[in-house]
């Protein structure tokens, strides 16, 4: 019995023992029942595990498995991508067309075996097999003819020789072409990472012109070559979950990966066969990226990729075997010595998040960008995986079809729609078009209070706290844009305590994706009209006509949105110091202003504490006079940083004093920022705060599903009582 928690496999969650007595039954052997098909209740499923080191060995020594590029066990392999309903049994699964030879029968169905009751379990002989299909006239490292190890028809080459496979691949990233390559959820693109023609064409097929792409390495030591991985990173990154990773790098592999940032997204071999190549390559690195064009979901099956890429990439690496769940690959960093996650999906989805309160037939539908769903069952959140931007209307399409596959395979129908407040988000409008078609209760949710609950479900949190939420963007109860928020909040309600200066938002959503529009709001806040005279760079680089229209525009600031954000704050600075005129991607500009950081220099602007709000006039005049003064745009950066925890703790400590609370909580976006977060951090736990933040689901909109079904939930209990 203490064998259950103390052996338990790497990948299993003892959440509690329970002993009860049992009469004799006179059984002679261990087995295993069917399963019940109609049980109701919470039925948890294992996430897809990364290869363990038992079948790492077992490719080199087990005759029926060497070089086997899908090899799995009961402790690592596929789970979540090719289950098609429950019970979990290989007939329900992507698996059920592949009859097991009789030695893997034999595993399947010995107790004291590592198979026993894998389903996924093959070899050599009974199991799925990879294609590599080259198209003759793009790349052919051979005359097709006298190529031996392939077939030809038409004008694709096909290899299905699996050292074959690997050889010309191998050739392939030599020779710097891109290969579409089939992952555990979803395809990829795959190139050499130190190619920069390579990196480029990747680029130029996915429509990414900057956002930074995911290197993996060969193993934690080629990682350490090129990134400061301290021991918490190496650990992750080691993990059988295998995440990405953001570390801070140590020297550039290729200015295509990560321009203009000094964070890597590094991960580690995964599946058998990214071992596999590696054992042949003599590159260190490949970049591994989503097989999308841009905010499109990832390709689930061979048809959508073709359909994507059989035009634009010369060689497709695809294996037989069914992907039933679509799944990005997770991402997270460390924050103050956790590891939190930013993107949850392989790996960590769909394990359960239990709740300290029952969320039965409760949907919560996410956001607009970054989304993810979630549904209830008893007193556990089931989380979807990754989605994206629901404005992409295939990722809406994902969206819709998703939400039905997780209520039929987790065998769940809601009762209650929860959703953002916003009335133009499209996952509001689905769940207000659910809700009226199936006469469904509906609660709308306020994003900021979401984020702030998304932390106390996660910590099983049911009181007053003191909560500070920063973001881009969230639809207000006044109808603005809010994203710099101080409030006092249970999980039922909340009361906006303090809040970000409203400035106007010249351009409306244009200003989210050009920063120098927020950089002119703030200017001319501090300045008026006198602003087009300072000798900024900025505002030479600007341009006379841009800063004519936007100064009109800004004169009539009365008929513009406003907004409390503190993603356009950031924005702001960062176009003023010349660093990020334009977003290419989401969080670019306050990412390049991180990333500039050299040190702490211990010091911060002045800001202004009104009786509601936070003023950063000061902050920004103060920015101008160090520009003007020669002051390094590093040294700046980690000042206002500085200034930005510092509004956070004061304000924290003007509201603990007025209502006793000693409990804060931290969420929303720009807590991914790791300095600025540490440093809030620092100075809240110097005054005893209890500081609590995300770190199972995102602070970013990923997490905001989990914060609407426990608010649903407690209003709903709330109405019952």
């Amino acid at each position: 019995m203490d064998a259950i928690a103390s052996e338990a496999p790497p990948a299993a969650k003892i959440e509690q023992v329970e002993i009860k007595p049992a009469k004799p039954q006179g059984l002679l052997q261990f087995t295993i029942d069917r399963s019940d098909q109609v049980n109701t209740e919470t039925t948890g499923i294992s996430p897809d595990i990364a290869i363990c080191k038992d079948c790492l060995n077992d490719l080199k020594h087990q005759p029926h498995r060497i070089d086997y590029p899908l090899i799995n066990c009961t402790n690592c392999g596929p789970r979540f991508s090719i289950i098609k309903e429950l019970p979990y049994d290989r007939d329900k699964t992507t698996m059920e067309k592949f009859e097991m030879c009789t030695v893997c029968r034999e595993e399947y169905t010995d107790p004291a075996n590592r198979r026993f009751h894998a389903q996924p379990v093959a070899c050599n002989h009974c199991g799925p097999s990879f294609t590599l299909t080259i198209r003759q006239g793009k790349v052919a490292p051979k005359s097709l003819k006298e190529d031996l190890s392939s077939e030809v028809e038409g004008d694709h080459q096909i290899v299905n020789n699996l050292s074959a496979i690997i050889e010309k691949t191998r050739q392939l990233l030599m020779k710097g072409e891109v290969i579409l390559t089939k992952g555990q959820g979803g395809y990829h693109l795959m190139a050499d990472a130190f190619n920069h023609d390579a990196v480029n064409k990747i680029r130029t097929i996915k429509h990414r012109d900057h956002k930074p792409l995911a290197v993996m390495f060969r193993n934690i030591a080629a990682a350490s070559e090129y990134a400061h991985l301290i021991n918490k990173e190496k650990e992750i990154l080691e993990s059988w979950r295998r995440p990405i990773v953001l570390c801070k790098q140590k020297k550039q592999i290729n200015s295509l990966i990560n321009e203009g940032i000094e964070t890597l997204g590094i991960m580690l071999p995964y599946m058998p066969f990214h071992h596999l190549l590696f054992k042949k390559l003599e590159t260190p690195a490949i970049v591994l990226t989503s097989g999308n064009f841009s905010d499109e979901p990832i390709a689930r099956t061979d048809e959508e990729a073709k359909r994507k890429f059989q035009e634009l990439i010369p060689a497709s690496i695809f294996y037989n075997r069914e992907i039933y769940n679509r799944l990005d690959d997770s991402v997270g960093r460390i924050i103050y010595n956790e590891f939190r996650l930013i993107r949850r999906s392989r790996a960590y989805v769909p394990t359960m998040i239990k709740l300290p309160f029952k969320v039965d037939e409760i949907f919560a539908a996410g956001a607009e960008m970054k989304n993810t769903f979630c549904l209830g069952k008893g007193n556990k959140a089931i989380m979807s995986q990754h989605i994206g931007d629901l404005k992409n209307f295939e990722t809406f399409q994902f969206y819709k079809s998703n939400i039905e596959r997780f209520k039929e395979l987790f065998r769940v129908e809601p009762k209650i729609v929860a959703c953002d407040l916003h009335p133009d988000y499209h996952s509001t409008n689905h769940s207000e078009d659910w809700s009226e078609q199936q006469n469904l209760d509906i609660e709308k949710i306020q994003h900021h209070h979401a984020h702030l609950a998304s932390v106390m479900a996660e910590h099983g949190m049911d009181e007053k706290i003191i909560g500070i939420s920063l973001d881009g963007t969230g639809y207000g109860t006044d109808g603005h844009s809010w994203g710099g928020e101080f409030m006092i909040a249970d999980l039922q309600d909340f009361e906006r305590a303090y809040h970000f200066e409203y400035v106007p938002l010249p351009g409306g959503d244009k200003a989210n994706k050009e920063p120098w529009r927020m950089a002119l709001a703030y200017l001319y806040n501090a300045y008026g009209e006198k602003l087009v005279e300072l000798p900024l760079p900025f505002i030479e680089n600007t341009g006379n006509k841009k800063l004519t229209d936007i100064t009109s525009i800004l004169t009539l600031a009365k008929d513009l949105p406003l907004t409390s954000s503190c993603g356009r704050l950031f924005d702001a600075v960062a176009a003023l110091l010349g660093i990020c005129h334009e977003n290419n991607y989401d969080g670019q500009a306050a990412m390049m202003l991180e990333t500039i950081i050299e040190n702490d220099p211990g010091d911060h602007y002045p800001f202004t504490n009104h009786e509601k709000s936070i003023s950063f006039t000061k902050t920004i005049m103060k920015i101008i006079r160090d520009l003007l003064n020669g002051v390094s745009k590093a040294t700046i950066s980690a000042k206002f940083h500085n200034t930005v925890a510092w509004a956070c703790f004061e304000t924290a400590m003007k509201l603990k004093r007025q209502t006793g609370i000693e409990k804060l909580v931290l969420s929303g976006g720009c807590f991914q920022n790791k300095y600025l977060t540490e440093k809030c951090l620092q100075l809240c736990n110097e005054k005893d705060f209890e500081v609590y933040l995300n770190k199972a689901v995102p602070a970013n909109d990923g997490g905001i599903a989990l914060g609407q079904l426990a608010v649903a939930a407690k209003r709903r209990n709330s109405h019952v009582s």
